[in-house]
């Protein structure tokens, strides 16, 4: 891999960071507030810190999981309707 210094700089490109939105409980995940309802975020969207991006369903009660920084969706980890377990990661966020 070769490396190119930016010229008016002089310093070495920064790579793309991310963060990764972890599990907060254990239950299930789901993307909509409802069936049939268009999923709160999706691959490619921007979102902003607080916003709700996805459901957690634990001990019957639907928990709304906000996210703790701005920036775009570049993956979704979980599968809707799946179980998912404490710390497991649920989307990747590139701030």
């Amino acid at each position: 891999m070769e490396l190119q210094l930016n010229k008016e700089k002089k310093t070495l490109p920064q790579p793309h960071t991310t963060a990764t939105l972890k599990c907060p409980m254990d239950g299930k995940f789901y993307v909509s507030p409802a069936p049939g309802k268009p999923p709160f975020v999706k691959v490619g969207d921007k979102i902003n810190k607080g916003q709700v991006v996805c459901l957690i369903e634990a001990v019957k009660v639907m928990n709304e999981i906000q996210v703790d920084q701005s920036g775009t969706i570049v993956d979704m980890l979980a599968e809707n309707g799946k179980s998912v377990h404490v710390d497991a990661p649920l989307l990747v966020i590139q701030p």
